[in-house]
């Protein structure tokens, strides 16, 4: 993802997630 950093937010929840989060948390769960 181009944008990666500038579309995670790391300070939201884990019920508090945008679905381009969920998205790539999903391929990238070591990120988070």
């Amino acid at each position: 993802f181009v944008n990666y950093y500038n579309t995670v937010k790391p300070h939201k929840g884990i019920d508090n997630l945008t679905p381009m989060e969920k998205l790539i948390n999903y391929f990238y769960p070591n990120e988070m």
